[in-house]
């Protein structure tokens, strides 16, 4: 016996309709509702109808001597034992799923610690060779009953709904990372791996995406949705957790870097020391060599390695100046393009004086609203006091967290939804994010 248990809204019946689909083809579905009746459940899932036929649902919603079309024929507890017996009879090897067995309690009358129904359940499923799943609201009483056990669970984090999945138990098995954040979009759950393994990218040839009038585009569509666009003479803040793999920042940035050289658009970075984004930018520029002139790496003195001419040494309190001498030229070179800036605030905030970095901050920010740029400051916790400087000039503020082994992305400015970040597949540039709800 399964056991399913989480509070309302947590998404254990579209678990068990999952497991009852999943298995179809090999056990004959029994889906019990005490809750919800088959009209409604088709309503609010259609997906199922493929795999649950209509008399794979038991309406139990209404204990009843007469019963109806569907519908279970049950006043007490052996009254119901009966019914089973008969559905099962009926349906030969099955898996069946009881939704919920509070509902199936109170409808009975029986206590809700009282055991002797999950009891006689089982020993009725055995008995019949039938896969028995039993849905609960909270009651950890029939855990031991179990042969596993599945918790469900939620969480509100300043606004973003954090759904998690943990297994809790399952006889004969060693489960390594039993709890993963999972989403229910589309109205089905989807676990996400944990702690996945992300890769930098390596390069592949991009096709410049469109752009709506007056804005830029992040090279993924669901993050532009998230957060509202990136309106040309803007600024984004990337706000980072510590533990958020470089890889991971990279695979979000990509994108927009490739989307912007593929336009023949002039970029320029000044790397945070937290972050490492040179390898994504390395990558881009196999497919754009003849471009490599728009672009300009600043480099600390002692971070110089083997330099190509897109790389330039600076020495503290120049990079202003430099990233100034560079735009005129740059400028001039690209036929007046816009401009992309990445920027590490702790680069800025750790080798100049607190004062001169958001001097220098100020003038950038205000260039990309004279010219029509965009900007993009990365914010770590090495970094704080730029970083409230930042979130208040910043017109669109994202923050990268890292949840149960997955990056999550939420909107801070504007708040809107959360997304994960998958990690790329091979021979691909753009990330899946995929929502949460």
């Amino acid at each position: 016996m399964l056991s399913v248990r989480g509070e309302a809204g947590s998404g254990k019946t579209i678990l068990a309709l999952q497991l009852l689909s999943a298995l179809s083809s090999k056990l004959k579905p029994i889906y019990i509702s005490s809750r919800v009746t088959p009209q409604k459940l088709y309503s609010s899932y259609p997906w199922v109808k493929s795999s649950l036929p209509a008399d794979a649902v038991v309406d139990a919603t209404k204990p009843s001597e007469e019963g109806g079309l569907g519908m279970l024929r049950y006043i007490d507890k052996p009254s119901f034992i009966r019914a089973l017996v008969g559905l099962l009879e009926r349906r030969g090897e099955a898996i069946a799923a009881v939704d919920s067995v509070e509902g199936v309690k109170s409808s009975i009358g029986a206590d809700f610690m009282d055991l002797s129904l999950e009891e006689d359940l089982i020993a009725l499923a055995e008995g019949h060779g039938c896969r028995l799943i039993l849905l609960y609201e909270g009651s950890k009483a029939a855990d031991y009953l179990a042969d596993g056990v599945v918790e469900l669970s939620y969480s509100d984090y300043e606004g973003a709904r954090l759904r998690r999945i943990n297994i809790r138990k399952l006889r004969g098995y060693s489960v390594e990372k039993p709890e993963r954040v999972f989403t229910l979009d589309g109205g089905r759950l989807r676990a996400l791996p944990h702690s996945p393994v992300y890769r930098y990218p390596t390069g592949v040839k991009w096709k410049p995406k469109p752009e709506r009038e007056g804005y830029f585009t992040a090279g993924i569509p669901l993050l532009d949705e998230l957060v509202g666009g990136l309106p040309a003479g803007g600024t984004l803040l990337l706000s980072l957790e510590d533990n958020v793999p470089s890889e991971a920042v990279c695979s979000i940035l990509y994108p927009m870097l490739a989307d912007f050289v593929s336009k023949g658009r002039p970029i320029f970075l000044l790397p945070s020391h937290s972050v490492v984004l040179l390898p994504a930018f390395l990558s881009i520029l196999k497919y754009f060599e003849n471009l490599m002139d728009l672009f300009l790496h600043a480099i600390e003195k002692e971070m110089a390695g083997k330099m190509d001419k897109f790389h330039v040494v600076y020495r503290a309190g120049e990079a202003y100046s430099l990233y100034r001498e560079w735009l005129k030229r740059c400028r001039a070179a690209s036929g007046g393009k816009p401009v992309l800036s990445v920027v590490g605030l702790d680069t800025l905030e750790h080798r100049f004086e607190l004062r001169d970095a958001i001097a220098a901050l100020s003038r950038m920010v205000s260039d990309v609203r004279r010219f029509g740029w965009l900007l993009v400051l990365i914010s770590t916790s090495s970094s704080p006091e730029l970083s409230g400087v930042a979130a208040t000039v910043a017109g669109r503020h994202i923050r990268l967290e890292y949840r149960l082994g997955a990056v999550v992305v939420r909107g801070v400015k504007p708040s809107t939804f959360t997304v994960a970040v998958e990690p790329l597949r091979e021979g691909e540039a753009v990330p899946e994010l995929v929502k949460l709800v």
